[in-house]
């Protein structure tokens, strides 16, 4: 079993960023699971205007980590003051790609991280893709990124996955 990953993040506060690079970290120590960052893998990957597209197309699942800056890209058109990304905003043009496409809305994975409301997702995105609030959900997730049930007990998932952080 196996799954490919796209992470998006806005890249709007230095802080939420750390927490974003630790899920990336741990989802990319999960077994038959790859996991494309774009902040980590953008040198290599050239051009956003060409790599963008392609890993939304590529990728079993687009998770789409989501913040105020999220919000209010793609709700105000405003870009938050404090963004660090060396290729500027990427997940505005993600976005308007995922409502335009039936076959990327059934890819989204929203993810909202501790103590962000779920009012921070963009209105356009609200009815589509599946939520996950970690880490409460972590466990969830996963078993949606690879097209797995949900576990009845905790027992039976530490039996049934050993290998998963």
């Amino acid at each position: 079993r196996s799954a490919t990953v796209f992470l998006l993040y806005s890249y709007d506060s230095a802080m939420h960023f750390q927490a974003v690079q630790a899920l990336y970290q741990f989802l990319s120590k999960v077994p038959g699971l790859r996991v494309v960052f774009d902040v980590t893998e953008a040198n290599d990957m050239g051009a956003p205007h060409h790599w963008l597209p392609t890993w939304l197309h590529r990728a079993d699942h687009i998770l789409l980590v989501i913040s105020a800056g999220v919000y209010e890209k793609v709700e105000k058109h405003m870009r938050p003051a404090h963004e660090h990304h060396p290729w500027g905003d990427l997940v505005t043009p993600a976005v308007y790609d995922i409502v335009r496409l039936p076959d990327l809305q059934k890819k989204l994975v929203k993810v909202l991280m501790a103590g962000t409301p779920e009012t921070n997702v963009p209105t356009s995105l609200f009815t589509r893709g599946v939520v996950f609030k970690l880490p409460k959900h972590t466990s969830r997730m996963l078993h949606h990124l690879f097209g797995e049930h949900q576990c009845r007990t905790t027992l039976q998932c530490m039996a049934q996955h050993p290998l998963w952080p």
